[in-house]
């Protein structure tokens, strides 16, 4: 039995003994000389070529396309900044539009703004300031009345023109002295005092909140007859300065003054605070105009008291 088994085993190996036969010897393993510089092989034309080494295997291996490079961490400078204000991808928001103030509308300076301005706020806590003025002329009409002592009392109506380098005004006002003049004691009286003024303005400053104007022109004094005498007119040269001034909010400040120095002196005194609600206003202040004893006019003459008015800009 175990003769039959060998002879079984030795039939089997003998095909892969003859394989192993036939196969050509093993070249021996190159020294480490000659890794530096192999020994050329020959090509298939026959000659034989130098043939470059090859690069050295990298260090590390390249990560795989699988694998995510981790992000910096906050210390690190090439972190790019977080979206915000100015970081990349950052855009601003919707601008907020908010209502505008009941007293918006007009400027205390030279000219006046729109109507409604807008409003808007691009950033928290940053806001956009109103709209420059944009038109070239503004115009202001505006009517007063004042009270002196006892009944007397005077009515004016004024008109003013601003541009951003020039102006020009006008104004009457009819009032009863409250002191002195040809009305005193007398019952005779047919009319009131009138007194007017034009003058062509010059700005000395401006800006949105002020404006001071110097003031040249020409002035009309008239008397009403009595019995002093029939009625007599006055014509002079008229010099003066006037005012505007915004304080906070709706409030701001208004007034002039003006001499007439010839043929008959007059100076005449206004300052008013003025409450702004786009473009009307209501002015309370005090009013003074005071005329000078003259051969031709009569005795002196003078009115003082409160005033109050209403103004329109367009």
């Amino acid at each position: 039995m175990r003769i039959t088994t060998v002879t079984l085993s030795l039939l089997l190996a003998a095909p892969a003994l003859s394989v192993a036969q036939d196969r050509p010897p093993r070249p021996p393993a190159p020294s480490p000389s000659s890794t530096s510089s192999p020994t050329p092989r020959p090509d298939s034309t026959g000659s034989s070529a130098a043939r470059p080494p090859r690069p050295p295997p990298p260090a590390t291996s390249p990560p795989s396309a699988s694998a995510q490079p981790r992000p910096p961490g906050p210390g690190d400078p090439s972190r790019p900044p977080p979206p915000g204000l100015g970081g990349p991808g950052w855009a601003p928001p919707p601008p907020i539009y908010y209502p505008p103030p009941f007293w918006a509308g007009f400027g205390w300076g030279w000219g006046y703004y729109p109507l409604y301005p807008v409003y808007t706020e691009v950033t928290p806590g940053y806001a956009v300031p109103a709209t420059p003025p944009d038109h070239q002329v503004a115009s202001t009409l505006r009517a007063t009345g004042a009270f002196g002592s006892g009944d007397t009392g005077m009515v004016g109506m004024a008109f003013a023109v601003d541009t951003r380098g020039a102006g020009f005004n006008m104004g009457f006002d009819a009032f009863d002295p409250s002191s002195g003049g040809v009305m005193a004691g007398t019952s005779g009286s047919s009319s009131s005092y009138g007194f007017g003024t034009i003058h062509f303005a010059y700005p000395l400053l401006e800006g949105a909140a002020y404006r001071l104007r110097l003031e040249a022109g020409g002035s009309w004094l008239t008397v009403p007859s009595s019995s002093w005498g029939g009625s007599t007119d006055a014509f002079g040269f008229d010099l003066g300065a006037s005012a505007n001034l915004g304080l906070f909010g709706p409030l701001g400040f208004e007034g002039h003054a003006r001499i007439t120095p010839y043929p008959v002196q007059v100076v005449d005194l206004r300052a008013a605070a003025v409450l702004r609600g786009g473009p009307l206003s209501v002015t309370f202040g005090y009013r003074v105009i005071d005329v000078a004893e003259d051969t031709r006019t009569g005795p002196a003459a003078r009115f003082e008291g409160p005033e109050i008015g209403m103004g329109l800009i367009f």
